[in-house]
C-alpha cells in the first residue's frame, strides 16, 4: 500500500469518510488538507467519534464561509465503525 507526505480532497464526502478513504495512505507525518464548508465544525464532532486527529482550522480565500482544516495524526478510534 502507497503512503503520501500529503493527501488533499475536495467537496468528496463528510470529514468522518473522508479521514476513513486517507487513513490508509497516510504515513507518520501525512498532512491531510480538506476544504470545508460552513458546517465544518459539525464535521469535526461527528469525525472526532471514530476518529483521533490534530486539526488547525484556516480561513479561505476562495470563500467567506469555507475553512481549510489542516490534519495530522489520525487514528482510528478503538471499537469504532
Amino acid at each position: 500500500n502507497v503512503k503520501y507526505d500529503i493527501i488533499t480532497s475536495r467537496a468528496m464526502t463528510s470529514l468522518s469518510k473522508l479521514l476513513g478513504f486517507a487513513h490508509r495512505f497516510c504515513k507518520k507525518n501525512t498532512i491531510c488538507i480538506f476544504p470545508k464548508g460552513k458546517s465544518y465544525m459539525e464535521e469535526i464532532s461527528e469525525a472526532k467519534n471514530n476518529w483521533n486527529f490534530d486539526c488547525l482550522v484556516e480561513n479561505s480565500e476562495q470563500s467567506d464561509e469555507g475553512k481549510i482544516l489542516i490534519i495530522k495524526n489520525i487514528t482510528r478510534k478503538q471499537g469504532a465503525k
